[in-house]
């Protein structure tokens, strides 16, 4: 299956409960390891990267907003749909870093 396909594929699947999970959570904080946990009750078999992506699209296609608290906790926080997403300082100082 092309990875496109398959993307189309677990984005159906996960998309729905990625938005159920916000919508349980409201604005709260949550880590990574915990929205994995919620989508495996729900799907049983997600590979560990898959919500991530998924989160990271649905925001891309504006279906949520969040934001990074710590990145190396794997910690963030929902946010309202129409508030803009302010820089990510840890991605300033990687960029500095790369140049």
């Amino acid at each position: 299956m092309h990875d496109t396909e398959q993307f189309v594929r677990v984005s159906k699947i996960l998309g729905p409960v990625i938005l159920r999970f916000h919508a349980e959570r409201g604005m709260a904080r949550f880590t990574s390891d915990e929205l994995l946990e919620y989508c495996r009750q729900a799907v049983i078999k997600v590979a560990p990267e898959s919500p991530g992506r998924i989160m990271r699209d649905l925001k891309e296609h504006k279906k949520l907003n969040y934001r990074v608290i710590d990145r190396s906790k794997g910690l963030y926080e929902f946010r309202p749909l129409d508030e803009p997403t302010p820089p990510d300082p840890q991605l300033d100082l990687l960029e500095d870093e790369l140049w």
